[in-house]
């Protein structure tokens, strides 16, 4: 038996059932989730709570699609966001090829098709972050903050900076695309760097948006132009990398100019709000969900191009299924072991965020490519889904995440709370 003796020495803390290393937007929703089952949850995070609170302002705002509305108000975080939401009623997705020149086919979907309730919501991530730390800490989730410094996955032990060893039966890495956990959990990951950057920023709109989100696919990436309130929109201008660089280095006015440039008089003035941020894209997909007694969720397990918009709602997918087996596990008399956790989750989640990634990818590269057989195959497409119903309907409940083998929380059931 190899030589162990600090940790012999130093008295291992027992008292969480389960540790979630990261403190972002899926780690807390999944502490909710949790707490509510009756577990002992600690979230470990180099930040503060004040930290997190204060964070300045990035630019990132998430499509909540109308299955995850129904998860956070079941576990009852939606009637805090609400107010700070901006109903996604309509898209409307056209293929610009050409900057001045765009397709007469577009593809519109319209929510009353499919239902009275918004196909989804924009939410800065910010405002959403806040909500989770409030309801976090009235349900008695833990906070600690401290880096970790040694993991042992088979054991379920943490060893932090400062020396304190922290074991539990369930390890969840929740600590983003480059997860320490993931490594030293020696999980290795399949990724692909697109040749893309995103320009993220908020825009006063000044005939407003009408509640509905558009897709504008030019050459080099899409320009999705995303509902906030009070006339406010959120972009996301996905360009290839040296032309995100230089708008950036040439500023605000160019790029508001540009913008105006690209929408025309759809919107009015369109006045920039917000300072540019510049995010390099990427997607990846770790080769297993776990190890031990180490579970990945959100961006720790996969990543994908936000051209969907559903970066975040798989993340919370990832929540939804772990809170449904650890809830099934205690109704069973089951202890609670990552290690039987994983295999069970792996299978349920894994199809999912394949086949999101390889679609997202694959619309990326269609959409990106100027060629005209190409294009004349994309407008074809659109036409084609615009004129049935069923198919159109389809890719809507898809936008909407209402498909597969949903956890009971996507469809809006509450965990049956456990003390």
């Amino acid at each position: 038996m190899p030589w162990t003796g600090y940790k012999m020495m130093t008295k291992i803390n027992k008292d969480n059932d389960v540790i979630i290393m990261g403190g972002g937007m899926v780690g807390l929703t999944l502490a909710i989730a949790l707490s509510q089952l009756g577990l002992r949850v600690t979230i470990v995070d180099k930040k503060t709570i004040s930290m997190r609170l204060e964070q300045q302002y990035d630019g990132r705002a998430s499509a909540i699609a109308f299955a995850t509305a129904r998860m956070l108000d079941a576990l009852g975080v939606w009637k805090d966001c609400d107010s700070y939401a901006g109903p996604i009623e309509d898209i409307l997705i056209t293929d610009g090829h050409s900057r001045r020149k765009t397709s007469n086919h577009y593809l519109h979907f319209d929510h009353q098709d499919i239902g009275n309730t918004p196909l989804g919501y924009m939410l800065e991530n910010r405002h959403l972050r806040h909500v989770l730390i409030e309801h976090a800490t009235q349900q008695n989730v833990q906070f600690m903050v401290n880096s970790a410094q040694d993991l042992e996955p088979q054991q379920g032990m943490v060893t932090m900076q400062d020396g304190q060893v922290f074991q539990a039966p369930i390890i969840i890495a929740a600590d983003g695309r480059g997860s320490w956990v993931r490594r030293k959990s020696g999980i290795k990951i399949d990724s692909y760097s697109y040749a893309q950057h995103a320009l993220v920023f908020t825009v006063h709109l000044a005939n407003g948006h009408d509640k509905v989100a558009h897709e504008h696919f030019l050459e080099e990436g899409p320009l999705a132009v995303l509902p906030l309130p009070n006339n406010l929109a959120n972009i996301v201008w996905t360009c290839k990398a040296q032309r995100a660089q230089d708008l950036e280095e040439l500023g605000p006015d160019v790029i508001q100019e540009e913008l105006m440039d690209i929408l025309g008089s759809t919107f009015g003035d369109v006045t920039l709000k917000s300072a540019v941020w510049r995010y390099p894209l990427s997607v990846h997909l770790a080769r297993k969900f776990g190890a031990g007694k180490v579970v990945l969720v959100g961006d720790a397990a996969h990543g994908i191009h936000p051209i969907a918009g559903q970066g975040l709602n798989l993340g919370l997918r990832d929540v939804a299924t772990i809170a449904q087996l650890v809830q099934e596990q205690r109704q069973t008399g089951m202890l609670l072991s990552g290690q039987i956790l994983c295999p069970k989750y792996e299978r349920w989640r894994r199809q999912d965020c394949m086949i999101l990634a390889t679609v997202t990818h694959g619309i990326n590269a269609l959409f990106s490519n100027d060629i005209a057989p190409v294009r004349r195959a994309r407008d074809v497409g659109l036409m084609a889904v615009g004129k049935l119903p069923p198919l159109k309907n389809f890719f809507m409940r898809h936008a909407g995440g209402d498909v597969g083998d949903l956890p009971p929380l996507m469809r809006g059931e509450k965990l049956r709370t456990m003390s």
